[in-house]
């Protein structure tokens, strides 16, 4: 008996059971990090002006993701005995050419690099930055400053993580590690944390930003320059547990006047250098990281300096 022969393209074999885990994840993953620079684009297109390179380069790391969220896609289906036919439809391509494109093996070839193209993409968005604007493991970094301000403002909300996984549309464990710095910050997942601490998110977008590398201080709206400024600073203090005006005044060991803490807070005077740096440390911060948007504040229009002069506190 002859042995009948098939007609068409051959369909491919299906994945390993655990493949579909695999590709699920690979597409968890990449979406992630189209949210994470889909906000620093949001946030640098919502400045007054901003830099063009900066623009194109965020383009190019988000076509190499468009592309990486295509091969999992593709790589999921097939693991759910989707046929090529149903996938190429989807794509707008040819069945040789989805066949060619997106093979089994280039598939796992493109999502095994995937992870450390990732990487590279990261540290690429924060060139030229300062070495605390990266984060890591330093505790003063922008980065943990911001994550520390929202594990604040999450522990006082009164809402538990699984109140927040569903208003981010994420799973629970997805927040526990996101509260633990283990997974990139959007900025919608600091809108959702301040809506449910009842705060504005504008409150943290300084230190949210500086934190994503997209803060360029000398592209700010002078009229905002003393209001950034302002909030990066309220930021850093939710960041250290949102201490009140004594015991903030004994972090600083009477360094500063109860006059300078409230002009640093809340205006109208801009306090001095010294002042702010001496804050600044005293709420677990690199004092350089703030000083681009002192120094933005200081030259606006009608700012005013503290009236105590820095060489009272040496």
């Amino acid at each position: 008996m002859n042995t009948p022969v098939r007609i068409g393209p051959p369909v491919p074999p299906r994945p390993p059971r655990n493949a579909a885990a695999r590709y699920h994840s690979a597409t968890q993953d990449t979406a992630d990090h189209i949210s994470d620079f889909s906000d620093r684009l949001t946030a640098l297109v919502a400045q007054q002006t901003y830099d063009p390179g900066e623009i194109l380069t965020i383009s190019e790391q988000l076509a190499n993701l468009a592309e990486d969220l295509a091969a999992s896609g593709v790589g999921y289906g097939r693991a759910m005995g989707m046929r090529n036919g149903y996938l190429y439809a989807h794509l707008n391509l040819s069945p040789e050419r989805l066949r060619k494109k997106y093979s089994a093996s280039e598939v796992d070839r493109r999502l095994a690099d995937h992870a450390p193209v990732c990487d590279a993409v990261a540290r690429s968005a924060t060139a030229g930055q300062s070495h605390t604007a990266s984060g890591g493991d330093d505790p003063r970094s922008p980065s943990r400053r911001l994550i520390a301000a929202l594990l604040h403002l999450h522990a006082t909300s009164g809402h538990t993580q699984a109140a927040l996984a569903k208003a981010l549309s994420v799973h629970p464990s997805y927040v526990s590690r996101l509260l633990r710095g283990q997974r990139p910050v959007s900025w919608n997942h600091v809108k959702a944390i301040c809506a449910q601490s009842g705060i504005t998110a504008d409150t943290l977008q300084p230190l949210y930003q500086t934190a994503m590398g997209s803060l360029n201080p000398s592209l700010l709206s002078p009229g905002n320059a003393p209001t950034n400024f302002r909030h990066y600073l309220e930021g850093l203090r939710l960041a250290s547990g949102n201490p009140h005006d004594e015991a903030l005044l004994a972090l600083v060991k009477g360094t500063v006047t109860d006059t300078d803490l409230r002009a640093a807070f809340h205006g109208p005077a801009l306090p001095e250098w010294t002042v702010t740096r001496r804050l600044a440390a005293a709420l677990t911060s690199h004092p350089e990281d703030i000083k681009p948007l002192w120094d933005a504040a200081r030259a606006a229009p009608r700012t005013q300096a503290s009236t105590v002069r820095a060489e009272a506190f040496g």
